[in-house]
């Protein structure tokens, strides 16, 4: 019924990178199922902005909809434990829209074993974790991988801003740097989720 998410933080009463939300919604229907968004995603955003900035806190704000009607709820949020990524290979796994469906992904998450997530590997090359765009340091430099699974809001933000470089990374590039953390909607650079990739 609702092909498509977003997930938006929303804290203390305002919701983070609303532009990068929206033209993400028009986009993905277009390029994904061909069709044209009939309800205009910034004013529903803007009126329930409006009706809630009387919350207080971090929450998951979920946005799930078609070309023409939506469901949104408000879930608490707090910041995951993630620490330790095992590599997994999955040459056919496709994910370039925000779907709701997330089964393909969390079927590889099931491979994490030992470890709190996993990190994508397709064709030799990084993508994503199953929840979260990564991006990695060195020299001064936070760098991002530039084939990822889905293009986050998060990652749009800090490459607009300047503060990511995007860079083709191979596996085993991976343990050249000196950093990684993870970033999404909820979780920003900011945050310093930091983490490790097993190795072997």
């Amino acid at each position: 019924m609702f092909p498509l998410l977003e997930t938006i933080r929303f804290e203390n009463g305002d919701f983070s990178n609303i532009a990068f939300h929206v033209e993400r919604m028009e986009r993905s229907l277009k390029e994904c199922f061909d069709l044209t968004i009939k309800f205009k995603p910034l004013k529903v955003l803007e009126q329930i902005l409006e009706e809630n900035k009387w919350r207080a806190g971090l929450f998951k704000f979920r946005f799930l909809y078609n070309d023409s009607n939506f469901y949104t709820e408000f879930v608490p949020y707090t910041l995951p434990d993630i620490k330790l990524l095992k590599p997994v290979i999955s040459n056919n796994i496709q994910y370039r829209c925000k779907y709701s469906d997330r089964s393909a992904l969390n079927n590889l998450a099931l491979k994490k074993e030992e470890a709190d997530d996993i990190i994508i590997i397709k064709n030799g090359l990084v993508t994503d974790t199953s929840f979260a765009n990564i991006v990695f340091f060195e020299n001064g430099k936070w760098f991002t991988p530039s084939a990822p699974l889905l293009k986050g809001t998060q990652r749009a933000k800090l490459l607009e801003e300047r503060k990511i470089i995007e860079k083709r990374i191979k596996f085993e590039d991976i343990f050249e740097f000196s950093e990684i953390r993870i970033i999404n909607a909820m979780i920003r650079l900011e945050d310093k989720i930091s983490v490790i990739v097993k190795k072997g």
